[in-house]
């Protein structure tokens, strides 16, 4: 346990160093520049695939029922396990195909 009673000290140290380097410089960050939201293009991954939600669900191991909210906009959050099923499924290497980062006020038309 020698290497968790360092690491926790620096953790606090580096984080209390880095709160009085803000502090002094008066770093200040725009709620607006962090406000982005993940979304995941279910619906126009299965009209590209020509698949249906259920023959997604299947091929991925994923829930029908939470690829429905994702397509609906009803759930918000996925876990990354299923974004990786999810590509694996449809045979897909670049993440940027299943989810966009976008402005959280910007809605959404899929």
């Amino acid at each position: 346990m020698p290497v968790l009673r360092i690491c926790v000290p620096l953790i606090k140290l580096l984080y209390g160093t880095l709160l009085r380097i803000v502090k002094r410089n008066m770093i200040r960050i725009e709620v607006s520049e962090l406000a982005k939201k993940v979304v995941v293009k279910i619906k126009e991954l299965t009209k590209k695939r020509n698949i249906s939600l259920r023959e997604l669900s299947r091929l991925s191991d994923v829930r029908h029922a939470a690829l429905s909210e994702l397509a609906n906009g009803k759930r918000d959050s996925i876990s990354f396990g299923h974004i990786e099923r999810i590509a694996e499924a449809l045979d897909i290497s670049d993440i940027r195909e299943i989810v966009d980062l976008v402005e959280e006020n910007k809605e959404i038309t899929q």
